[in-house]
């Protein structure tokens, strides 16, 4: 099957701004099914073993956008007359994801997250909370699109496929200053033990929500909103 994935990533790199992304998504699912196997060896129940298993490690809503990869990757196989059978994807439920879009955090657990939160952790929450960034934005924010002379950080979001400018005051300075001191790719936030980029902190913030006594926040908690300590420090 992942003979074909090439074909895919070619046709991402191409048609999709996302492709990287797309690449991050893929990682995990040639792991699981193997580069060797055909596509017509993949079946309705090994995807929900995959979901079982990948949901062990992440969250529900990362592993929906892993199998939405799948299965486009699928209707394209199709398109292409490379696959001959049906989708099986449509025999498999994606996980349930609820965002009322409500959720905002109030200025103690601001404070408190962070004091909870491993250093990568913090970093993350803290230029969400002041910049108002998704975190699909921080994933893929450059170096590239960071001006630090004039204080503004250019940031396309993969979601809406438009760019803002987005102001950098005083936080979100201290935290790119770090972070450019271990610079090792061209991504302004990356895993610093394998130095690839991020795919998910959804565990991580879990973690520091649970040591903070913090209910009900996700990475879209954060995002919808330039926090009370951005106004406070800009």
């Amino acid at each position: 099957m992942f003979a074909y994935s090439e074909h895919h990533s070619s046709y991402a790199k191409t048609n999709k701004r996302s492709w990287l992304r797309d690449q991050q998504l893929l990682k995990p699912l040639k792991e699981f099914f193997r580069a060797e196997r055909q596509l017509t060896e993949i079946t309705p129940p090994e995807i929900e073993g995959y979901k079982l298993h990948r949901r062990r490690q992440v969250s529900g809503a990362t592993v929906n956008r892993e199998l939405a990869l799948l299965k486009h990757m699928f209707n394209l196989a199709i398109d292409w007359d490379l696959y001959l059978g049906s989708n099986p994807l449509r025999k498999v439920k994606f996980f349930q994801e609820v965002n009322t879009g409500f959720r905002v955090l109030k200025p103690d657990e601001e404070t408190r997250l962070p004091r909870n939160a491993t250093p990568a952790i913090q970093d993350v929450v803290l230029y969400a909370l002041n910049t108002g960034s998704r975190i699909g934005e921080i994933f893929s924010l450059r170096w590239q699109n960071v001006d630090m002379e004039r204080g503004l950080i250019n940031v396309f979001s993969p979601k809406t496929q438009k760019t803002r400018v987005v102001p950098i005051n005083s936080e979100v300075c201290r935290i790119l200053d770090f972070w450019a001191l271990g610079r090792k790719n061209e991504f302004v936030f990356y895993n610093q033990k394998t130095g690839e980029p991020f795919v998910d902190l959804d565990t991580g913030l879990q973690n520091a929500c649970t040591e903070a006594k913090i209910e009900g926040v996700t990475w879209h908690t954060l995002s919808p909103h330039v926090s009370w300590s951005a106004e406070r420090t800009s």
